[in-house]
């Protein structure tokens, strides 16, 4: 599992980072929450509770929530209803939606979708969180972007 704090301090990376998370918070969300989260995202949330930059993944641009706000967020009936297996922890600061597809195999894909078209407009940008964690703080190749 690659070292957050490291990562995100890398000098070629971009990220104004939240401040770090309240375990107890943490752990809340992480009991309320339907599936195991992954042990990288609550690196992540440990590190910053929140924080935005560049992705070097569709959509391009990363907002992560923080750990209260995940969990009022997927705790909605309105939102289970209306955006059913999947997981949200982010945005990308406009319309799209960043979330664990949860109706997958674990590790769960990182999806983004548009609340607006719901989760029909879902698309599979990373395969894990892993994979999605090296890709905060960086711009996209040109051909990417």
């Amino acid at each position: 599992m690659p070292d957050v704090a490291g990562l995100l301090r890398e000098p070629r990376r971009s990220w104004a980072t939240g401040p770090p998370g309240d375990e107890a918070t943490i752990r809340s969300l992480g009991e309320t929450a339907p599936i195991e989260l992954p042990p990288e995202y609550i690196d992540l949330l440990r590190h910053c509770d929140g924080g935005e930059g560049p992705l070097a993944l569709r959509p391009l641009y990363f907002v992560l929530y923080s750990a209260e706000f995940a969990a009022e967020l997927n705790a909605s009936s309105e939102h289970r209803d209306q955006y059913p297996g999947y997981f949200v922890f982010g945005s990308n600061g406009g319309l799209e939606s960043i979330a664990f597809d949860i109706r997958a195999a674990r590790p769960w894909p990182v999806a983004m979708y548009d609340p607006t078209e719901g989760v029909e407009s879902a698309v599979v940008i990373a395969e894990d969180m892993a994979t999605f964690m090296s890709a905060i703080g960086l711009e996209a190749p040109e051909e990417n972007a």
